[in-house]
């Protein structure tokens, strides 16, 4: 039994549906950005970057005057000061002229930092990079020093303190009894003064050991070379990272027309947005054919084509709606806007019950943009709407010819003024009950439903309705409207017919090869031409 698709798996099927759909936009945006992104890298100037590491090293001094490690704030704030305008100023003043912008960027988690200069110049790249280097130990040498010498001097002015607070001790001990309580008063203040005279004399020495150890914030570990090639313009990337772009943005246009646009792409779609109408039929896209301002019927031109095999099963499809019914069949022929085929389809249908032996009348009820008359090659001066508006009988009108048999047509006569009134009329119910007595089906081709109410008014009189849909070009909405226009006036709408197909299925491929191997016999139908095979 088939498995049912997951949501991903069709949400999948449909980008790729639609992208395949749409591959000339893909294409197009896909040149375009690669063009640009061409035209871009070979019109730039060469640059040419440079680098140099430093590796840092912590200027941090704890206040009793030892040097603590770095941790990730210090090579945060290393980097920044690599960038700053303190460094770049003596950068500039070095090369006399201002200096080019730095790039400094920490390599993994080290203490290494790379600084990154780009030039149009190669041996300028490297001449900056080597200063910005050196510029960087120069300038945290000269702010380390600043720094400790304040602390120093802070430090020297305590220990003058402390040692001449010791000396006054001193000198008030040698004035006094060694066993007096004034002594021992004395000699506690003495040690207090001493042990923090020592403390500061401890920090003072620690300061100056750090000084020298530390007199910089850090030292080339690698210095810079002249660069040999270019870092920019890059002609194979930039054309990659155009044609990626491209494709990122026609892949993106696509998807959102796509999302926008309802279009019926399949026999799932036009169920979906029939409300489950059953399918027919499916009709393959063939195109126009024969002489420019000519219209061929491909049932009777063509009966051994693919398309003419399609309305030979739709015969068959609406055959099955009328084998209860007592008398003729009334069936309309409608779609939801204009150029879906729904003529095209009723002229084929026609021919193709005609050729089964049952007598077919086929209306041209498009009293306002009328099309069956020019298959036949008749004036269209009198017709359904001479009949409706009493100037004409059924008698008067109706066509027959040699080339169809069994199979006459009621043309649609002058535009009337009033089509929607005159097809409303008690004249019509009249008409129709006269065809019923003398025809086996009668096949109505109406206007579509959507932009007159013509549709809906005939819906009311017909037997049966079917609704032609045409692939990639009927909006699903539009179907849905008038599925709903036509449900609301209680119309027997049987089924809906799916046309332009691009690739039949393989019923009708099976079908086809099957009955392709007979010739047929009928008398209007006899043919000895090679099979056509339509797009």
């Amino acid at each position: 039994m088939p498995t049912e698709e997951n949501p991903q798996t069709a949400l999948l099927t449909q980008f790729i549906g639609a992208i395949v759909r749409r591959k000339w936009t893909v294409l197009v945006c896909f040149i375009l950005f690669v063009v640009i992104a061409g035209g871009y890298g070979f019109t730039q100037p060469k640059k040419y970057t440079a680098t140099a590491d430093i590796q840092l090293v912590s200027q941090n001094i704890s206040p009793q005057g030892y040097v603590v490690p770095l941790d990730a704030t210090d090579i945060a704030t290393g980097v920044q000061i690599a960038t700053s305008s303190n460094v770049s100023d003596i950068v500039s003043k070095e090369l006399g002229y201002p200096a080019p912008p730095v790039k400094a960027t920490e390599v993994g988690v080290t203490s290494v930092v790379t600084l990154s200069v780009t030039s149009p110049s190669a041996t300028e790249a490297a001449k900056a990079a080597n200063l910005y280097a050196n510029a960087y130990i120069e300038y945290t040498g000269q702010r380390f020093s600043s720094q400790v010498n304040e602390k120093l001097k802070v430090l020297e002015a305590q220990q003058v303190s402390l040692q001449a607070q010791v000396d006054q001790i001193e000198s008030e001990l040698s004035a006094v009894s060694p066993k007096s309580s004034a002594a021992a008063a004395l000699n506690v203040q003495l040690q207090a003064a001493s042990s923090e005279l020592q403390t500061v004399s401890t920090s003072i020495t620690n300061l100056e050991v750090a000084k020298q150890q530390v007199a910089t914030g850090g030292f080339v570990t690698t210095a810079a070379t002249v660069p040999t090639s270019p870092s920019s313009p890059k002609p194979l990337l930039d054309l990659l990272v155009g044609g990626l772009v491209g494709l990122a943005i026609g892949v993106g246009i696509v998807l959102t027309l796509d999302f926008f646009d309802d279009r019926i792409r399949d026999r799932d779609a036009l169920s979906a947005a029939s409300g489950g109408l059953p399918l027919l039929g499916e009709v393959p896209f063939f195109d126009h054919w024969g002489e420019e301002n000519h219209y061929h019927v491909i049932s009777e031109q063509r009966p051994n084509s693919i398309a003419a095999e399609a309305y030979r099963s739709l015969r068959t499809s609406v055959e099955f709606i009328g084998f209860e019914s007592q008398g003729a069949k009334i069936v309309q022929i409608t779609s939801p806007d204009e150029n879906d085929g729904k003529t095209t389809t009723a002229m084929n249908l026609a021919v193709t019950i005609a050729a089964g032996g049952k007598k077919v009348v086929l209306i041209s009820a498009d009293l306002r943009r009328p099309q069956l008359h020019k298959y036949f090659g008749v004036e269209n001066t009198v017709g359904l709407s001479t009949i409706l508006s009493g100037q004409s009988t059924y008698a008067d009108v109706k066509v027959s010819s040699d080339q169809f048999p069994n199979l006459i047509l009621i043309p649609s006569g002058a535009v009337p003024p009033n089509p929607s009134e005159l097809l409303a009329s008690s004249k019509a119910d009249e008409l129709l009950q006269e065809l019923r007595e003398i025809a086996d089906v009668v096949i109505v081709d109406s206007p579509p439903v959507l932009p007159v109410t013509d549709a809906v008014v005939l819906a009311q009189k017909a037997d049966s309705v079917v609704l032609i849909a045409n692939m990639n070009h009927t909006p699903g909405r539009d179907v849905a409207e008038s599925v709903s226009r036509l449900r609301a006036v209680d119309a027997k709408l049987d089924g809906a017919v799916l046309n332009s197909v691009p690739q039949i299925s393989g019923r009708y491929r099976y079908a086809y090869a099957y009955r392709s191997s007979y010739t047929y016999r009928n008398s209007s139908y006899y043919t000895n031409d090679e099979t056509v095979t339509t797009k």
